[in-house]
């Protein structure tokens, strides 16, 4: 008999991309911010921020930021 070939390793599954994270990360934050829970959207926006300095997300996320640092304030 002949030995088996060995079978071929899979293939790991491609890892998200920066940028489907740093949507996620954004995505999470603004609907974190729309029930009224402007603590977590200034958490999430901030781990955007440091996670991903140069985000494409980043003027549109400082912005936000301080429109739920507004909502804290009041």
């Amino acid at each position: 008999q002949r030995p088996r070939a060995a079978a071929p390793a899979p293939v790991p599954a491609p890892g998200r991309g920066k940028l489907e994270t740093q949507k996620l990360l954004f995505d999470a934050a603004r609907r974190a911010g729309e029930p009224d829970e402007p603590d977590l959207a200034v958490q999430l926006y901030a781990r955007l921020l440091a996670r991903f300095p140069d985000s494409a997300f980043a003027d549109e996320v400082r912005a936000a930021t301080e429109a739920q640092r507004k909502k804290l304030k009041s």
